[in-house]
């Protein structure tokens, strides 16, 4: 089995290792507000984008076409990506050979964080993205100002942890074949036959010798 070969199991097994922990229901990141989430709770998976206020789940259609945009995102191509690493020695299947997927789960926690960045904005909370905070809710009751504070905590989960170190194996499998070269096979010297030269010398002297005779 030659070295491309062994880059190109290397991203199949990474892609389905990829797409398990994509369609499954269980969330890569979670954020909990309140005493162990009984404000709200919000989770976070490609297959699944939920958000809970006071137990009771949000119906919110954009996450329905968000959830589906994660999964149009990472798993269709990576069903491309199996089957280009297969037949890995056909162009076509080479040009069906892709990386995007585990680049975009190892930046997930950057998009994370521009996401929670843009709603702090709106609501003025600090989201964390990892970690615990305690955020401060001003309301105005009865013309009098109440503060509110408010624990956050936010994890990622061993789901995404999963999923971070395929994403680091299909990029390996990705740029392994661009890197390695290919052994160069090795040219093997033609070598003259075995009595070739006594024979043209045998043929050269037979030739003076009737030259010679012709001239006496």
């Amino acid at each position: 089995m030659n070295k491309k070969r062994i880059f190109n199991i290397l991203s199949i097994i990474a892609s389905i290792i990829i797409i398990y922990v994509s369609i499954i229901p269980e969330p890569w990141w979670h954020l909990e507000g309140g005493e162990n989430g009984a404000l709200f709770l919000a989770f976070v998976a490609p297959s699944n984008m939920t958000i809970k206020l006071l137990g009771e789940t949000l119906d919110i259609p954009a996450m329905s076409y968000g959830s589906l945009t994660f999964l149009l995102i990472i798993v269709l191509p990576l069903i491309l990506n199996i089957i280009g690493n297969i037949f890995s020695d056909k162009n076509w299947g080479k040009a069906l050979i892709t990386m995007s997927p585990g680049i975009f789960i190892i930046v997930f926690p950057i998009l994370l964080y521009l996401a929670t960045f843009g709603l702090e904005s709106f609501i003025n909370i600090k989201v964390p993205v990892i970690g615990e905070t305690i955020a401060e809710i001003s309301l105005k009751q009865f013309g009098y100002d109440v503060r509110v504070l408010l624990p956050l905590k936010a994890s990622f989960t061993l789901q995404y942890w999963i999923g971070f170190i395929g994403g680091i194996l299909l990029i390996v499998g990705g740029l392994g074949p661009r890197i390695v070269k290919e052994e160069a096979p090795e040219e093997v010297e033609e070598k003259p036959e075995e009595g070739g030269d006594e024979e043209e010398k045998e043929e050269a002297v037979s030739e003076e010798m009737v030259v010679k005779s012709g001239s006496m």
